[in-house]
């Protein structure tokens, strides 16, 4: 990962009244407002395929102004539910397309101005393929941090 290109969300200690250093930190990268997010993150082998921290960190970026792109969204948006899952069930058999769903986070990635990289992203394959992808693109990459 480039570092040139990396940024860190700093702590919001109350997302719905951020302070202007917090807000400052989490928008402006450089001289350019970031206009659309990816998110990116560990989903398999964690509780509710981790939707909740996905559906966390959109909430707390669209607050302060970003147009956010969740692939846990869109599973959504396509029939998945997630809500009796432990994160290891065979996709399939829940009759989920992996690489239907894979093909669109990449195209969704490409569109995309930024991507935000979820904790734990570093231990999914998915994630990693999304960031190589952003970095080959010349994305701006943002580690962030969400309680």
């Amino acid at each position: 990962m480039s570092s040139e290109r990396v940024y860190f969300v700093p702590e919001i200690k109350d997302p719905k009244n951020p302070t202007v250093a917090e807000i400052e930190a989490g928008v402006y990268l450089g001289e350019r407002y970031v206009r659309s997010v990816y998110l990116a993150g560990p989903m398999r082998n964690i509780a509710y395929f981790n939707f909740p921290a996905f559906h966390a960190a959109a909430k707390f970026l669209r607050s302060i102004g970003h147009v956010v792109v969740s692939p846990a969204e869109h599973d959504e948006e396509s029939g998945f539910d997630f809500s009796q899952c432990d994160g290891t069930e065979d996709l399939a058999a829940l009759g989920f397309d992996l690489k239907e769903a894979l093909m669109w986070d990449l195209r969704a990635v490409a569109e995309c101005d930024v991507i935000f990289l979820l904790p734990g992203w570093e231990n999914s394959k998915g994630a990693k393929a999304e960031l190589a992808l952003a970095e080959a693109l010349g994305k701006d990459v943002i580690l962030g941090y969400l309680d």
